[in-house]
């Protein structure tokens, strides 16, 4: 059975229509996690927490999939994901479940064994991640081969940049798998989101249990149709994050009224709304209350 923190979780999904895929809501920090490999408890309460578990990814209301050998159990390999976000980065943890082991070298980031991938398509583009330099996705070990420690790469940049800077990360090795933890400053993947934006992601789990030559297994956070690493490097099937405020907005979309898009309602949507009132001068327009 697959593990779980004793912390109290918001995980909040919503049934998009595009690809099959879902749109995840990922909270504001109410604080910023400290970066050390330890999932402190209480540390991530607050933020989106995705499981990724075979069989249960491919099963509704789950959405994922996966290619190579199936995983024999969530011990062999599963992982607990958490996100959230502020106007300086976005953060990212996992606790990966993994029964052996294999560590890569990571100076060759196209045959890393063991890693947690975090994809990211600021732009919502289709196709192909690499078809576009806006969209990257980070590869992230906390062992190397040669001990070197905690390690990432990031696929498209085409650069790893140790341990601090536009990427900060650290990891360690558990007694059934290992932790990554990690922030992204928001400039490497396309700036700061607005209160409501929708952000293609996808989360990919990579296993190696003996020789490195030999098919690994990938789980995949994105629609439930993969079959192929073709098709979880395919932009079109990867879900949706919506960054929102720490309270939450709930399972809809956003109301018509909230113009800042913080998911509250209140004088400083009025204030917005003031500001262009004579922009829009019809009752029936219902895009009167979106003018910005």
């Amino acid at each position: 059975m697959l593990k779980t923190l004793n912390v109290s979780i918001l995980l909040v999904l919503v049934v998009s229509v595009c690809a099959n895929a879902l749109e995840r809501i990922v909270p504001f920090a109410v604080s910023t996690p400290n970066i050390d490999g330890i999932l402190s408890s209480g540390e991530w309460s607050i933020a989106l927490h995705v499981p990724i578990v075979y069989p249960d990814i491919t099963t509704s209301p789950n959405n994922g999939g996966f290619s190579g050998p199936a995983p024999e159990d969530a011990n062999d390999l599963s992982a607990d994901c958490y996100l959230m976000w502020d106007n300086d980065r976005l953060y990212f943890a996992a606790q990966v479940y993994d029964a052996t082991v294999v560590w890569s070298a990571l100076l060759d980031p196209n045959n890393l064994q063991d890693a947690v991938q975090l994809g990211f398509n600021p732009r919502n583009e289709t196709g192909n991640w690499n078809g576009s330099r806006a969209a990257t996705i980070f590869s992230f070990v906390a062992q190397t081969s040669d001990s070197a420690g905690p390690q990432y790469y990031s696929k498209n940049h085409n650069t790893s940049y140790g341990q601090s800077g536009v990427v900060n990360m650290s990891g360690s090795v558990t007694s059934d798998g290992y932790i990554i933890e990690g922030s992204i400053n928001w400039d490497q993947i396309g700036g700061v989101p607005a209160f409501g934006d929708t952000k293609g992601a996808t989360i990919i789990l990579s296993d190696a249990d003996s020789d490195p030559d030999l098919d690994k297994t990938y789980l995949a956070d994105s629609s439930n149709i993969i079959n192929s690493v073709n098709t979880i490097d395919n932009m079109d099937y990867w879900n949706k994050l919506r960054f929102i405020a720490a309270d939450g907005c709930g399972t809809g979309a956003l109301a018509t009224s909230d113009i800042d898009k913080d998911c509250m309602i209140n004088f400083k949507d009025f204030a917005s709304l003031a500001e262009t009132w004579v922009l829009c001068t019809s009752p029936v327009d219902t895009n009167c209350a979106r003018a910005n």
